[in-house]
């Protein structure tokens, strides 16, 4: 029975099918009379043909010519001393490839063997390409020398294909990079276009990213991306998440344009300028991308810092939100130095300022004692105050004297004797006021000794003060660079940033408005947001470059790119507000009965149950509408103002480059899309992390 039994579960095989080469070939080729007859005609054909073939491949056939165009064959007229850009083009497709072989295997895995094996094989082929003599013809010549051909000669296939190993170990984890790659590959082709045929002179290059900025002028962006870094790496540190993905994204890019070894170098007969390739890294971080270099240093060290949730949330907060006038004031400056003197102290005679000094370190004094004496939130403000004075000691400007005139302008200067002398001559009453602070602050430990002394010196800082300041005169001057100069990307982020994060709020306050129980104000919130959505914004941006100057009182006007502003934020708040009113309706009414039912207020309902779930549910609809705004920034030009759109028309106009069409719209192209898919990406995390559409 157990015989029977394992008889019965053996496996048994299927029937052997196979015909074998003869059984393939009688039923292919020798089926039939006829088809008999067509093969041996076939194999006739064959042998004379290949006979023919194969004596004119090794008896007449001159392959010379093949080596002596290889590289027009390869290249065309593409320049020989501009072929790092298709190494690059090749590194940088390998590197593609090598990660989706990582990632998606299969049919993707072979096709980069297949292409490793050929890049391989001609690596490590020991044919050079020889010139013969004088003349430009070339031979093919065998060459045992395999280190100067690879290390040499072929440095840029070398390179693919370690690029190609390397990016296929990296990219075995699919979850972290497999979009990042689909994006690469999207973007493959522009890239391509872009480094193969240039986007005209760098002049234009610079032109698209800042306009007609002064050059002398760039340490100002600097400043402001250093600035901007702090406040990234704090907020990533503090925040984690998003935020900190955000910021190693923006450090990626970065670090690779620090990195990247190309130069923007001027033609010694004209003004234009030239990418060329330049292997030296060292000159190009420390001297041309210094403050890049800066920039990344800095948010490194600030997310170090940063990592103390408790202590530094809202100052960066804060920082965040007085960013904006930092940077306007940054970029745009006070005019002449004697403007910036003028708002400082109005008419305050120069020679006098030892008074205001003198004053500076009387109220040093009076604010170390106090935050040594009642420590708290006095201390963190006074050392938001010290910090404050301890940049503005640092800070390397200083105001010069321009040629014979009197005219004085603000300069960068990192010169270590200048810097001393900024410190110790031009700084003293900064640096003297910061020093009595500290040792106020320490002397001042002892509460019950200080704490009247303290308290009268604060009652008698304003007589005092009244006292000190009392003469009026002379003034300085510095330099102004008007928004009529700002440009480009420049001037296309800058009005986005502040179109997206003012109407948020004025779109919250309106949405509350129209669901208000007070007529007045729903009516005047359903009013406007009714007539602004029911116009288009090329309108608005009329409105506010020629009628809103009329209502202006006297002889104060609004800076244009201050008026575009205000119009794309009132604009974006309307649609802003039905956007939020879209999420307060999503909200069960139970909600609000709810909160009231526990006591809460109206506005601390709203504040901390309604609005964080209304806001949550229209995630989606409100980055939908900061994409359209970024991208509707296109239409200033109406009102005379050259953003990224102006900008390429600006490029197109001038004659050596007015054929150009394609290559500045895909460069523009690329810049939109980068930043919109950027919003989008973030858009996506935000949703992960709060769960919507899950629960």
């Amino acid at each position: 029975m157990e015989d029977n039994t394992n008889t019965l579960t053996q496996e048994v095989k299927p029937p052997d099918t196979s015909k074998g080469l003869v059984g393939w070939l009688r039923d292919n080729l020798f089926s039939t009379w006829y088809n008999t007859i067509l093969t041996c005609l076939g194999l006739v054909f064959l042998f004379f043909f290949f006979r023919f073939f194969f004596t004119w491949v090794f008896t007449q056939a001159n392959w010379a010519v093949i080596p002596a165009n290889l590289q027009i064959h390869m290249i065309g007229s593409y320049p020989i001393e501009q072929v790092w850009r298709i190494g690059i083009v090749f590194c940088t497709l390998l590197a593609l490839l090598g990660f989706s072989a990582g990632i998606w295997r299969g049919m993707v895995l072979k096709i980069a063997i297949a292409v490793a094996s050929v890049g391989l094989l001609l690596l490590l082929i020991p044919l050079d390409v020889v010139k013969a003599g004088e003349d430009t013809s070339a031979t093919l010549e065998f060459n045992l020398n395999i280190f100067y051909l690879v290390f040499v000669k072929r440095i840029w296939l070398l390179g693919g294909l370690v690029l190609l190993t390397a990016s296929f170990l990296l990219g075995r984890d699919q979850n972290t990079y497999k979009r990042s790659v689909i994006i690469g590959w999207a973007l493959s082709f522009p890239l391509t276009m872009i480094v193969l045929r240039g986007s005209g002179q760098n002049a234009d290059l610079q032109i698209l990213m800042l306009d007609s900025y002064p050059t002398e002028q760039i340490w100002r962006i600097g400043i402001l991306l250093c600035t901007l870094s702090v406040l990234l790496g704090l907020s990533a540190a503090i925040w984690r998440g998003t935020v900190l993905k955000i910021a190693i994204a923006i450090t990626a890019v970065g670090l690779l344009l620090l990195l990247i070894p190309l130069e923007i170098i001027q033609e010694v007969d004209n003004a234009s300028t030239t990418l060329k390739f330049n292997p030296n890294i060292f000159y190009l971080i420390f001297f041309k991308r210094i403050w890049l270099l800066g920039g990344l240093v800095l948010l490194v060290a600030t997310y170090l810092l940063g990592r103390d949730k408790n202590t530094y949330k809202r100052s960066v907060i804060t920082g965040w939100i007085l960013s904006f006038p930092l940077a306007m004031i940054i970029l745009h400056g006070f005019g002449d130095n004697t403007d910036l003197q003028i708002l400082m102290l109005e008419s305050y005679t120069t020679e006098q300022v030892w008074r205001i000094g003198i004053l500076l370190c009387t109220l040093s004094v009076l604010l170390g004692l106090s935050a040594a004496i009642w420590r708290g939130i006095v201390l963190k403000i006074a050392i938001a105050i010290a910090a404050g004075g301890l940049l503005l000691l640092l800070l390397p400007l200083d105001i010069v004297t321009e040629g014979d005139n009197a005219a004085k302008t603000l300069k960068f200067n990192f010169n270590i004797i200048n810097f001393i002398n900024l410190i110790f001559l031009k700084r003293i009453w900064l640096l003297g006021s910061l020093v009595l602070f500290v040792i106020t602050f320490l002397l001042g430990r002892d509460k019950i000794a200080g704490e009247r002394w303290v308290i009268t010196g604060w009652v008698l800082s304003f007589p005092l003060t009244m006292i000190v300041l009392r003469e009026f005169g002379k003034t300085l001057s510095m330099t102004t660079i008007s928004t009529a100069e700002w440009g480009g990307l420049l001037i296309t982020l800058i009005l986005a940033a502040v179109g997206i994060i003012a109407c948020f709020p004025i779109g919250v306050l309106l949405a509350l408005g129209r669901r208000s129980q007070l007529p007045a104000i729903r009516w005047v919130s359903t009013v406007y947001i009714e007539t602004i959505r029911g116009v288009p914004l090329i309108t608005i941006l009329f409105m506010v470059d020629v009628l809103l100057p009329i209502f202006m009182y006297g002889d104060f006007q609004l800076d244009t790119v201050i008026r575009v502003m205000v119009a794309f934020t009132l604009f974006s708040a309307a649609y802003m507000a039905e956007n939020v009113r879209g999420g307060l309706q999503a909200i069960p009414s139970g909600q609000v009965e709810a909160a009231q039912a526990v006591g809460l207020t109206y506005s601390k309902t709203m504040m901390f149950i309604v609005l964080p779930q209304a806001i949550r549910a229209v995630i989606p609809a409100i980055v939908g509408q900061s994409i359209a705004l970024f991208k509707d920034t296109s239409l200033v030009f109406i009102v005379g103002l050259t953003e990224l759109m102006g900008i390429r028309q600006r490029v197109l106009a001038n004659p050596d480059w007015g054929g150009l069409h394609a290559e500045v719209s895909i460069f523009v192209a690329i810049i939109y899309f980068v930043f919109s898919y950027s919003m989008s990406i973030v858009s996506q995390k935000i949703e992960g992390d709060l769960g919507v559409g899950k629960h």
